[in-house]
Order: structure tokens, then sequence, then C-alpha cells
């Protein structure tokens, strides 16, 4: 291996083991990371901690197409990875639309199918 690229290989391995580092303290002082990309797209990370699991909870809010431009809707995964817990968590899917409108957003029920 050339010294260029043993040189390249350690800085990529040091600025991976910051960025683990620093998302593990936030993650630790903050209780979760969220990560948006745009208004209809965010990712979730969270802490797990009741009485009877302990692990990372994960979303993924997407959106849907709707056929009334007027109506938004958005569909979101949560999966769980507990290290301590009464059972298995199967992930959860959901979708909700809502009517954009002067006063605000109201609720307009699940997607339809």
């Amino acid at each position: 291996m050339s010294p260029a690229a043993g040189c390249a290989l350690s800085v990529a391995l040091g600025l991976a083991l910051a960025c683990l580092v620093s998302s593990v303290l936030i993650l630790g002082l903050r209780g979760e990371i969220v990560l948006r990309r745009g208004i209809e797209s965010e990712s979730r990370i969270w802490l797990v901690r009741s009485e009877t699991d302990e692990g990372l909870g994960l979303s993924w809010v997407r959106e849907r197409d709707s056929q009334d431009p007027e109506v938004r809707c958005e569909s979101t995964r949560v999966v769980f990875l507990l290290w301590k817990s009464q059972g298995p968590m199967p992930p959860v899917d959901l979708c909700e639309c809502y009517r954009i409108g002067p006063e605000g957003a109201t609720d307009e029920g699940a997607c339809p199918p």
C-alpha cells in the first residue's frame, strides 16, 4: 500500500470514528437524533427506556402521492431494536393524510388504499 493510500485510509477511519462517537454522545444527551431532508422526509433514532423495554427506536417518514393537491399524505415506518424486552416488537407501518388550508392542517384520516 502506498503512503498516500495509507494516509487517506487513516483519515477516513478517523472521520468515521469521530462521527460514530459524536452520534452516540448526541443520542445519549438529547435522547434522539432527527435527520430531515426537506419538508416531506424525516428519519429519527431515539432511545427507548421503559420499565419493560430498552433499546432503540427508528422511524422513517416519507410523503405519499395524493389525488387531491390540497391533501398531503405521509407514510411512517417504525422499527424497534431492543436489547431488553418482554417480547418481540414487529415493525409498525402508519399512513395519515391531512388537508392544508388557510387555517392550518386538519386531519383527513388514514391514507386511501
